[in-house]
């Protein structure tokens, strides 16, 4: 009887352990952020060319229907048609989510990309929006059937 004890104890430690070795797999990044849209790309901009309306950025997450997808490869620098306005928002260095369209193509045949709807993508604002989202629904959850507010009230941050 007490080799049968002995025989569920160790098969008990070896069910545990394995189910412990196959919860420990896997890629967790925390600066990836959430899922991409599937047209947009989050990238580091390398260099910026305000004359030629170009910057250099590489690519940290690819949507999956980025136009020509097979072209973009994760960390490799790409040059992308800027429009003037969306510079504001780019400097060198700096993190940045954007929509990826075709632009005509020159006369020397290369495939120009051109982004649209530019946003800074810090991992920090990220953080801060996530949690300024998390407050409000927080703060409507608690309302309940009420939602109206009163003079003196705050609104969440």
């Amino acid at each position: 009887m007490k080799s049968f004890s002995v025989q569920l104890a160790s098969r008990c430690l070896l069910l545990s352990l394995a189910l412990f070795l196959a919860g420990c797999g896997g890629e967790n990044h925390p600066d990836s952020g959430p899922a991409l849209p599937s047209d947009e790309i989050r990238a580091k901009v390398m260099s910026i060319d305000r004359n030629a309306s170009e910057i250099t950025a590489v690519p940290f997450a690819i949507g999956n229907r980025v136009p020509e997808s097979g072209e973009f490869v994760v960390g490799k620098e790409f040059v992308f048609h800027v429009e003037a306005g969306d510079f504001g928002y780019l400097a060198s260095g700096k993190v940045f989510r954007a929509r990826v369209e075709s632009a005509i193509p020159p006369p020397s045949g290369e495939k120009p990309f051109r982004l649209t709807r530019v946003w800074p993508d810090d991992p920090a604002h990220r953080r801060r929006l996530d949690n300024v989202n998390r407050m409000l629904r927080r703060d409507t959850l608690s309302r309940g059937a009420d939602p109206s507010r009163t003079v003196g009230d705050y609104l969440p941050p």
